[in-house]
Protein backbone atom coordinates (compact mmCIF):
# COMPACT_ATOMS: atom_id res chain seq x y z
CA UNK A 1 0.00 0.00 0.00
CA UNK A 2 0.78 3.82 -0.11
CA UNK A 3 2.03 3.26 3.86
CA UNK A 4 4.94 1.60 2.26
CA UNK A 5 6.23 4.01 0.32
CA UNK A 6 8.71 6.84 1.24
CA UNK A 7 10.09 9.47 -1.10
CA UNK A 8 13.67 10.36 0.23
CA UNK A 9 14.97 13.55 -1.05
CA UNK A 10 18.81 15.43 -0.32
CA UNK A 11 16.26 18.75 0.90
CA UNK A 12 13.06 19.39 1.31
CA UNK A 13 13.61 23.24 0.40
CA UNK A 14 12.07 23.52 -3.31
CA UNK A 15 11.02 20.23 -4.19
CA UNK A 16 8.87 18.59 -1.30
CA UNK A 17 5.69 20.79 -1.95
CA UNK A 18 6.06 19.89 -6.14
CA UNK A 19 6.27 16.48 -5.36
CA UNK A 20 3.22 16.72 -2.94
CA UNK A 21 0.67 18.86 -5.68
CA UNK A 22 1.20 16.57 -8.25
CA UNK A 23 0.85 13.53 -5.86
CA UNK A 24 -2.15 15.01 -4.74
CA UNK A 25 -3.29 16.19 -8.05
CA UNK A 26 -3.71 12.84 -8.82
CA UNK A 27 -5.66 11.65 -5.66
CA UNK A 28 -2.62 9.89 -4.52
CA UNK A 29 -2.50 10.69 -0.47
CA UNK A 30 0.79 12.32 0.71
CA UNK A 31 2.22 13.68 3.70
CA UNK A 32 5.46 16.16 3.67
CA UNK A 33 7.69 15.94 6.21
CA UNK A 34 8.26 19.79 6.80
CA UNK A 35 9.03 21.92 9.66
CA UNK A 36 7.29 24.87 7.93
CA UNK A 37 3.76 25.44 5.98
CA UNK A 38 1.33 24.56 8.89
CA UNK A 39 -0.28 27.95 8.78
CA UNK A 40 -0.19 28.05 5.05
CA UNK A 41 -2.38 25.31 5.00
CA UNK A 42 -5.80 26.05 3.67
CA UNK A 43 -7.46 24.26 6.11
CA UNK A 44 -5.88 26.08 8.94
CA UNK A 45 -6.38 29.71 6.81
CA UNK A 46 -9.85 28.79 6.67
CA UNK A 47 -10.43 27.71 10.66
CA UNK A 48 -8.51 30.61 11.88
CA UNK A 49 -10.30 33.09 9.40
CA UNK A 50 -13.73 31.73 11.41
CA UNK A 51 -12.63 32.43 14.96
CA UNK A 52 -11.19 35.67 13.45
CA UNK A 53 -14.83 36.60 12.62
CA UNK A 54 -16.08 34.60 15.64
CA UNK A 55 -14.58 36.83 17.41
CA UNK A 56 -15.25 40.38 15.23
CA UNK A 57 -17.48 39.60 12.52
CA UNK A 58 -17.04 43.12 11.05
CA UNK A 59 -13.44 41.77 9.50
CA UNK A 60 -14.08 41.93 5.71
CA UNK A 61 -11.03 39.89 4.77
CA UNK A 62 -11.38 36.78 7.08
CA UNK A 63 -15.27 36.59 6.61
CA UNK A 64 -14.88 36.84 2.79
CA UNK A 65 -12.52 33.91 3.17
CA UNK A 66 -14.60 32.01 5.12
CA UNK A 67 -17.71 32.92 2.74
CA UNK A 68 -15.81 31.19 -0.08
CA UNK A 69 -14.24 28.16 1.88
CA UNK A 70 -16.14 25.26 1.75
CA UNK A 71 -17.84 25.59 4.90
CA UNK A 72 -20.07 28.16 3.08
CA UNK A 73 -19.62 27.50 -0.27
CA UNK A 74 -20.19 30.75 -1.96
CA UNK A 75 -19.13 31.30 -5.55
CA UNK A 76 -17.19 34.27 -6.70
CA UNK A 77 -20.57 35.13 -8.55
CA UNK A 78 -22.14 35.14 -5.33
CA UNK A 79 -20.07 37.51 -3.22
CA UNK A 80 -19.90 39.94 -6.38
CA UNK A 81 -24.37 39.87 -6.43
CA UNK A 82 -23.65 40.00 -2.73
CA UNK A 83 -22.04 42.82 -2.56
CA UNK A 84 -23.41 44.64 -6.15
CA UNK A 85 -27.21 44.25 -4.45
CA UNK A 86 -25.87 45.49 -0.63
CA UNK A 87 -23.18 47.68 -1.30
CA UNK A 88 -23.48 49.87 1.99
CA UNK A 89 -21.13 49.36 4.83
CA UNK A 90 -18.94 45.92 5.44
CA UNK A 91 -19.76 42.67 4.04
CA UNK A 92 -21.23 41.30 7.27
CA UNK A 93 -23.70 44.17 6.52
CA UNK A 94 -24.00 43.32 3.35
CA UNK A 95 -24.98 39.84 4.57
CA UNK A 96 -27.89 40.77 6.73
CA UNK A 97 -29.55 43.05 4.74
CA UNK A 98 -29.48 40.40 1.72
CA UNK A 99 -31.17 38.23 3.86
CA UNK A 100 -33.61 40.42 5.37
CA UNK A 101 -34.39 41.40 1.42
CA UNK A 102 -34.95 37.64 1.14
CA UNK A 103 -38.78 38.51 0.77
CA UNK A 104 -38.39 40.13 -2.22
CA UNK A 105 -37.06 37.13 -4.23
CA UNK A 106 -39.05 35.62 -6.49
CA UNK A 107 -39.41 32.04 -6.20
CA UNK A 108 -37.98 31.69 -9.87
CA UNK A 109 -34.56 33.41 -9.16
CA UNK A 110 -32.99 30.19 -8.28
CA UNK A 111 -29.80 31.86 -8.04
CA UNK A 112 -30.42 34.23 -5.53
CA UNK A 113 -32.54 32.22 -3.42
CA UNK A 114 -29.98 29.54 -3.20
CA UNK A 115 -27.44 32.13 -1.74
CA UNK A 116 -30.05 33.35 1.06
CA UNK A 117 -29.76 29.47 1.49
CA UNK A 118 -26.34 29.36 2.20
CA UNK A 119 -26.33 33.37 4.21
CA UNK A 120 -29.03 31.93 6.61
CA UNK A 121 -27.30 29.44 7.82
CA UNK A 122 -23.85 30.72 8.26
CA UNK A 123 -25.38 33.72 9.97
CA UNK A 124 -27.43 30.97 12.35
CA UNK A 125 -23.90 28.90 13.04
CA UNK A 126 -22.22 32.08 13.23
CA UNK A 127 -24.56 33.72 15.91
CA UNK A 128 -24.39 30.47 17.98
CA UNK A 129 -20.69 30.15 17.72
CA UNK A 130 -19.72 33.57 18.90
CA UNK A 131 -22.66 33.28 21.97
CA UNK A 132 -20.79 29.92 22.72
CA UNK A 133 -17.40 31.53 22.63
CA UNK A 134 -18.19 33.92 25.41
CA UNK A 135 -18.00 30.87 28.02
CA UNK A 136 -16.47 27.66 26.10
CA UNK A 137 -12.74 26.37 26.46
CA UNK A 138 -11.77 27.84 22.99
CA UNK A 139 -10.80 23.91 22.16
CA UNK A 140 -13.81 22.69 22.13
CA UNK A 141 -14.99 25.44 20.39
CA UNK A 142 -13.34 24.56 17.48
CA UNK A 143 -14.46 21.19 17.56
CA UNK A 144 -17.89 22.32 17.54
CA UNK A 145 -17.59 24.49 14.62
CA UNK A 146 -15.87 21.52 12.88
CA UNK A 147 -18.20 19.26 13.98
CA UNK A 148 -21.60 21.86 13.64
CA UNK A 149 -20.30 23.13 9.66
CA UNK A 150 -19.37 19.33 8.27
CA UNK A 151 -15.51 21.07 7.99
CA UNK A 152 -14.01 18.64 9.79
CA UNK A 153 -15.63 15.63 8.05
CA UNK A 154 -14.74 17.37 4.72
CA UNK A 155 -11.23 18.05 5.07
CA UNK A 156 -10.93 14.49 6.39
CA UNK A 157 -12.24 12.78 3.15
CA UNK A 158 -10.98 14.86 -0.10
CA UNK A 159 -7.17 14.13 -1.03
CA UNK A 160 -4.52 14.25 1.66
CA UNK A 161 -7.35 14.00 3.93
CA UNK A 162 -5.44 12.31 7.03
CA UNK A 163 -2.66 15.24 6.80
CA UNK A 164 -5.71 17.88 6.46
CA UNK A 165 -7.42 16.01 9.29
CA UNK A 166 -4.03 15.87 11.51
CA UNK A 167 -3.53 19.95 10.85
CA UNK A 168 -6.82 21.00 12.55
CA UNK A 169 -5.94 18.13 15.13
CA UNK A 170 -2.84 20.30 15.73
CA UNK A 171 -4.67 23.12 16.10
CA UNK A 172 -7.23 22.12 19.07
CA UNK A 173 -4.08 21.11 20.63
CA UNK A 174 -2.35 24.98 20.13
CA UNK A 175 -5.62 25.97 21.99
CA UNK A 176 -5.41 23.49 24.86
CA UNK A 177 -1.79 24.75 25.17
CA UNK A 178 -3.04 28.40 25.14
CA UNK A 179 -6.03 27.74 27.76
CA UNK A 180 -2.69 26.17 30.71
CA UNK A 181 -1.49 29.59 30.29
CA UNK A 182 -2.82 33.21 31.94
CA UNK A 183 -4.92 34.21 29.33
CA UNK A 184 -8.72 33.49 28.23
CA UNK A 185 -10.42 34.40 25.46
CA UNK A 186 -10.86 33.81 21.55
CA UNK A 187 -9.76 37.46 21.36
CA UNK A 188 -6.32 36.50 23.03
CA UNK A 189 -6.03 33.12 21.68
CA UNK A 190 -6.17 35.01 18.03
CA UNK A 191 -3.65 37.18 18.68
CA UNK A 192 -1.80 34.37 20.52
CA UNK A 193 -2.03 32.68 17.18
CA UNK A 194 -0.87 35.66 14.88
CA UNK A 195 2.48 36.52 16.63
CA UNK A 196 3.50 32.45 16.42
CA UNK A 197 2.83 33.24 12.50
CA UNK A 198 4.69 37.40 12.81
CA UNK A 199 7.66 36.09 14.71
CA UNK A 200 7.61 32.99 12.28
CA UNK A 201 6.82 30.08 14.82
CA UNK A 202 5.57 27.07 12.72
CA UNK A 203 5.03 23.99 13.42
CA UNK A 204 5.33 21.89 9.77
CA UNK A 205 2.43 20.09 9.05
CA UNK A 206 0.71 17.98 11.49
CA UNK A 207 0.35 14.27 10.72
CA UNK A 208 0.90 10.91 12.88
CA UNK A 209 0.73 7.15 11.70
CA UNK A 210 1.59 7.50 8.02
CA UNK A 211 1.82 3.37 7.89
CA UNK A 212 -1.62 3.23 9.15
CA UNK A 213 -3.13 5.70 7.06
CA UNK A 214 -1.58 4.23 4.19
CA UNK A 215 -0.42 7.13 3.19
CA UNK A 216 3.30 8.38 0.77
CA UNK A 217 5.36 10.24 2.94
CA UNK A 218 7.38 13.03 1.23
CA UNK A 219 11.06 13.27 3.31
CA UNK A 220 14.20 14.84 3.85
CA UNK A 221 17.43 12.37 4.45
CA UNK A 222 18.30 13.58 7.80
CA UNK A 223 14.95 13.69 9.47
CA UNK A 224 13.13 11.33 11.47
CA UNK A 225 9.73 9.79 9.81
CA UNK A 226 6.73 10.08 12.83
CA UNK A 227 5.04 6.85 13.45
Amino acid sequence: GYGDIVILLRTSAGWAEPFSQVLASKGIPVYTASRTGYFAAQEVVTLLNYLRICDNPMQDIPLTGVLHSLIVGCTAQELAMLRSECPDGRVYDSICAYVEKAEEISEENVEKLRLVQKLKLFLSQLTKFRDMAAYTPIHELILYILKDTGYGRYARAIPGGAQRGANLHMLVEKAMDYEKTSYRGLFNFIRYIEKLQKYEVDFGEGFKGCRDHMIIAVSYTHLTLPT
